[in-house]
């Protein structure tokens, strides 16, 4: 079983930048509990680009890590998205990165 929820804000900086926090929670596994909060900037670019920034600190029972990922997307004409994405999980014990290219079609 696996139950969540989010509950956040967003703040417009600009015309084309916001600001945003979040705070996750939830129960996993025989009733777990976890929680955890997210903030992040996203940034309208030109050439219709989208920047995404968020940083997640997680808590579960008594583990922890932190989360940083980095998106970067350029939509292709209406039906096509050319993105980035850039992870990185870690915490005292382990330090581990993921890059990975995607192309989606919206049909």
């Amino acid at each position: 079983m696996h139950l969540s929820f989010g509950l956040g804000i967003t703040k417009k900086l600009g015309n084309d930048i916001y600001l945003f926090s979040l705070l996750h929670g939830g129960i996993i596994n025989n009733l777990h509990p976890y929680t955890y909060p997210e903030f992040g900037l996203m940034i309208y670019e030109i050439a219709n680009m989208k920047s995404i920034l968020t940083y997640k600190h997680y808590f579960y029972q008594n583990y922890s890590y932190n989360n940083i990922d980095i998106y970067q997307n350029i939509f292709i004409k209406k039906n096509f998205r050319l993105g980035l994405h850039y992870n990185l999980k870690y915490n005292n014990n382990f330090h581990k990165e993921n890059l990975s290219l995607s192309l989606n079609m919206y049909l």
